[in-house]
């Protein structure tokens, strides 16, 4: 949505001043477009109230340019793609909104929806495209009677195949200009599926026109819609990386992380990453189904992620740019370490909660290789990762742990008492999940801890 919104300014610089718009893309001095007002405040609506009654989204819309205008249908759209979390959500306020009378144009609103909502989730062009509604819009790009055709389907096929040839999202709209028709039409189409996949936070500008820079989103789209959106990437997108894109020269190489197992959450942090910094200089961002590895205007590896098996995931594919032949592993190891041990520090997310009081877990997305087998500490981390993750109740596993204590006597008395209140918790929950599993066994390790 915000992609869509910058896209309409970059449609108005393109018309004040050309070289501007190759320069800088967008510039301050240019306001939105009815077309680029719908969007936007009609996004703000959703943003503010997802769950808005459907008599209420009816007489908004009664009242809006959408009368005016079927295009408009679309700027619904491309916010609605971006506001619900599920197509069957999208699909469902969708209908109520674009109550389109022209079959084609009720296709074009259906494949919109889905080629942003497929892009925002991180599926490849190719993959996105496969999206349906009666057929799949791959075989809409496919006849050429739409590629000619003026209607609402036509520039969004048309809008598609500018994107499909970009390689970021200023080349998208620099590829958008060159469309027939109304160009601040196009360029949100454009901007729309650009930002979904590659973001927008960045103009990674060609040499020749000039120096990188960044684009100051927050003057000309709501603050609201730009926390939204953020929120909602699954993946951090290439134009939020500081990359050189013009170079696209790799070569295979061979890394102790070929067909390496990973969990489920490990491969969502590698997708979410983080913005580098002095401490985590190499990150990783998401492009068209490979995840690369970069550090500020340098590509040094990528990789792919296979499902595997049972919530398991298989780095594989791995290749080193041609730009850095001698690159040791380093960029590698550091990544996934950040991800791994850094990541509260380094995502903004929040701690789980109790994670403060572990010993030994520290919020890793699986237990470290160093303290596999080695027990009784791997006990240890597993029933703290597993009190943290099952979100289990501090207090009533700190009254657990005050009958615990006063049936305990002598040495193992002071040693219990030794702790504070919250590991005594975990500790006697450790012990009971672990006489769970062996009712037999003798637990006396548990006072090592």
């Amino acid at each position: 949505m915000i992609g869509a919104i910058i896209a309409d300014i970059a449609a108005g610089t393109f018309e004040k001043d050309k070289n501007l718009f190759f320069s800088k893309l967008i510039c301050d001095d240019v306001k939105l477009s009815p077309l680029g007002e719908c969007l936007q405040t009609n996004g703000f609506l959703l943003v503010k109230n997802p769950q808005i009654a459907k008599e209420e989204f009816e007489r908004i819309v009664k009242h809006s340019y959408f009368e005016k205008s079927e295009a408009n249908a679309l700027m619904y759209v491309i916010s609605i793609a971006w506001v619900y979390d599920t197509i069957d959500e999208i699909e469902e306020i969708g209908t109520i909104v674009c109550q389109l009378n022209d079959k084609a144009d009720w296709y074009a609103w259906h494949f919109l929806a889905k080629l942003i909502f497929a892009l925002r989730t991180g599926s490849p062009k190719k993959r996105a495209a496969q999206v349906e509604h009666i057929g799949t819009f791959r075989s809409f790009t496919k006849d050429n009677h739409w590629k000619c055709d003026s209607g609402l389907l036509g520039t969004l096929v048309r809008a598609w195949m500018a994107f499909y040839d970009s390689f970021d999202y200023g080349s998208a709209l620099h590829n958008a200009m060159k469309l027939p028709g109304d160009r601040h039409l196009n360029a949100i189409l454009v901007g729309a599926l650009a930002d979904a996949m590659y973001g927008c936070g960045l103009y990674l500008i060609k040499k020749k026109y000039g120096e990188s820079s960044y684009l100051n989103i927050e003057k000309f789209v709501d603050k609201d819609i730009i926390e939204s959106c953020r929120t909602k990437r699954t993946f951090f997108p290439k134009n939020n990386a500081c990359t050189n894109v013009e170079r696209h020269l790799w070569v295979d190489v061979q890394t102790p992380y070929d067909n390496k197992e990973i969990s489920e959450e490990l491969r969502r942090r590698i997708l979410k990453a983080f913005t580098t910094s002095w401490d985590d200089r190499f990150g990783f961002y998401l492009d068209d189904g490979w995840i690369y590895i970069y550090r500020s205007y340098c590509l040094l590896y990528r990789f792919r992620l296979d499902k595997h098996k049972d919530y398991r995931w298989v780095m594989r594919n791995f290749q080193r740019s041609g730009e850095k032949p001698d690159i040791s592993l380093t960029p590698i190891e550091n990544a996934i370490y950040s991800v791994e041990h850094r990541w509260y520090l380094i995502s903004g997310e929040k701690a789980p909660k109790n994670l403060e009081y572990c010993k030994y877990y520290h919020g890793e997305p699986e237990m470290p290789e160093q303290i596999k087998g080695n027990k009784p500490i791997s006990n240890f981390w597993h029933g703290e990762m597993m009190f943290v993750t099952q979100h289990l109740d501090m207090d009533s596993w700190k009254q657990y742990a005050v009958t615990t204590l006063e049936n305990l006597e002598g040495e193992k008395h002071r040693k219990f008492l030794s702790y504070s209140e919250e590991q005594r918790a975990i500790i006697v929950y450790i012990e009971t999940l672990f006489g769970k599993w062996c009712p037999y066994d003798n637990l006396e390790w548990i006072f090592e801890y």
